[in-house]
């Protein structure tokens, strides 16, 4: 099965990357059974592409 091509795919990741830092620099101290809960700033098509 072939993968479909993404444009600006390096550029996606960085903006993914920047934001992921400005937005969680620390570690939560709430866990929801085991896990804590961070919104990913991307959408879920271009998660599914790479």
């Amino acid at each position: 099965m072939r993968h479909r091509k993404v444009r600006g795919l390096k550029r996606k990741l960085s903006r993914l990357q920047r934001n992921m830092q400005g937005n969680h620099h620390d570690l939560p101290t709430e866990f929801h059974d085991g896990y804590w809960y961070a919104k990913i700033p991307v959408g879920q098509t271009f998660l599914l592409d790479i």
